[in-house]
């Protein structure tokens, strides 16, 4: 953009404006001049279009940030309460994965291991433990990824790695190892009614199918009718429902939740779901991953003739009983994650907590040597710190932005957006964001618009909170960065879109 000049008329009406936003509006010194003469739509056409909607019904006793600057200059173009902490659910992920990039290195995987102890005779007899050590992979055994093996095809992998070895029995336990994370996978913040299923997740050091199972209901057309549980694919062993989800009318899609906590075996099913579906599917969280794991591997080790003395254990069980993991270990098989600037990309595309809790817990393991949620939070404001964003109003609980705790600015968003858009990762990390009517969580967005296949933006959106930043060429082809966000507003998320839709149109029309 080329610069201008502000005369006295210029002035006094800029002040008049600032007079007018109140409180709402905190404008940037920075501001260039010229975007005041400019046709069509400017920086003052946005602002005028956040302060009229924050007057509106559904908007008035909500709060409003908004950053916009420009990749060049680095100048604050629109600052509407940029520097309020805000909730900005899962636009946490950009602070996670960015730092993850530059951390961690594009091409870091993650490496889950077959091991054993002890020694195995000429009889085919192992006197020892079979291990399974976890390395924190939050994709293993998931079927999101070509080339790599979903879960039932990675554990019969697993064994026949193990018949290789000519073992025909083994005196000791299966021990699923997932010492390299913290046992507790629930970050402060989060709600009990997301934990249960499958979007609340955690990352355990040993993970196995995105830790969630299939929950099937049976076919039911009678409206307010009792459900009923048909089986969970896997299969999980004495998990048990107290279901009180009911039939709603057809369409009326997955209203269903399933209460419950890590390592317990009960859970409650509350909500509705659909009429007439057949099989009507929910998706809930693995109470226990390593011992599921642990589980499935003896079972598939007894199915193929080798005989288990011991019991499947995961090391938390060992460590109640006042025992360790064996040590001493010798190497069977090496499983390799997915490249991490692939595991980003599904990440910020999809949107999957799962990832980033474990992309922040793996930073922390490098960093600070414990794979758990307060060295990974500590490690990634550090990394930001050195980037010279403004930490004040900084506030990370989680990697994945569904803790409560967490709160940003705009600023600070679109800040690291700015810095992420020079770094080396840049490729990676922009091919990871969904663009507007083509891709991910914005395929439905700005069809028809300039910001159609412009705009490239994470969403991040939960009850009461709706968050977008990204990046936008505006109608000069400048590069901007911009970070908008909703808190306590009183719409429908269909709403909502259609302000965010308006906004990113009009970021893409700006001279």
């Amino acid at each position: 953009m080329t610069k201008g000049y502000c005369t006295h008329q210029c002035i006094a009406a800029f002040l008049l404006l600032v007079i007018f936003f109140g409180n709402f509006t905190q404008l940037s010194a920075q501001t260039p001049d010229k975007t005041i003469e400019s046709k069509g739509v400017t920086v003052l056409t946005i602002k005028d279009y956040l302060k009229k909607l924050a007057l509106e019904p559904n908007f008035q006793f909500s709060q409003i940030g908004f950053s916009l600057k420009s990749i060049a200059s680095g100048k604050t173009l629109v600052d509407v309460n940029a520097g309020k902490s805000l909730m900005i659910a899962s636009n946490t992920k950009l602070v996670t994965t960015a730092a993850a990039l530059e951390i961690l290195g594009e091409d870091f995987t993650f490496k889950t291991t077959v091991e054993y102890s002890g020694k195995i005779d000429a009889n085919g007899t192992l006197n020892g433990d079979l291990i399974l050590q976890g390395g924190g992979d939050p994709t293993l055994g998931s079927d999101r990824f070509k080339g790599y093996p979903e879960m039932d095809v990675l554990l019969k992998l697993w064994v026949e790695k193990i018949k290789l070895l000519k073992i025909k029995k083994i005196t000791g336990n299966i021990i699923a190892d997932q010492e390299i994370f913290e046992e507790n996978g629930i970050p402060d913040g989060w709600m009990w009614m997301d934990i249960g299923n499958y979007y609340g997740a955690a990352a355990y050091g040993l993970n196995i199918n995105e830790n969630l199972y299939r929950l099937y209901f049976n076919k039911n057309s009678v409206l307010g009718a009792a459900t009923s549980v048909l089986k969970t694919d896997p299969i999980i062993p004495d998990l048990q429902f107290n279901n009180y989800a009911t039939v709603a009318a057809k369409g009326s899609g997955d209203n269903c939740f399933i209460y419950g906590a890590p390592y317990a075996n009960s859970r409650i099913i509350q909500g509705t779901i659909p009429a007439g579906e057949i099989s009507f599917i929910v998706k809930g969280t693995i109470p226990d991953p390593a011992f599921l794991t642990a589980h499935y591997v003896k079972g598939l080790l007894t199915n193929n003739g080798i005989v288990v003395d011991g019991a499947a254990l995961s090391s938390r069980m060992l460590r109640i009983q006042n025992k360790l993991v064996p040590s001493d270990r010798k190497l069977i098989h090496t499983q390799v994650s997915p490249f991490l600037k692939d595991i980003v990309k599904q990440t910020n595309l999809f949107s999957i907590n799962l990832y980033a809790e474990a992309l922040m817990k793996m930073v922390g393991y490098k960093i600070a040597g414990k794979g758990s949620t307060v060295e990974g939070t500590k490690a990634i404001e550090a990394f930001w710190k050195t980037k010279g964003i403004k930490m004040p109003g900084f506030y990370m609980a989680d990697g994945c932005g569904l803790s409560s705790l967490s709160t940003f600015t705009a600023d600070q968003i679109s800040d690291m957006l700015r810095v992420t858009a020079n770094a080396k990762y840049i490729k990676t990390f922009k091919e990871s964001l969904p663009v507007a009517g083509a891709s991910g969580t914005l395929s439905g967005f700005c069809k028809g618009t300039a910001a159609e296949k412009n705009v490239c933006a994470k969403s991040g959106n939960m009850q009461r909170v709706s968050s977008y930043a990204g990046y936008v060429n505006n109608a000069g082809g400048e590069l901007l960065c911009f970070s908008l966000t909703f808190n306590n507003f009183g719409a429908d998320y269909s709403v909502v879109k259609k302000k965010v839709e308006k906004i990113m149109t009009m970021l893409a029309e700006m001279k």
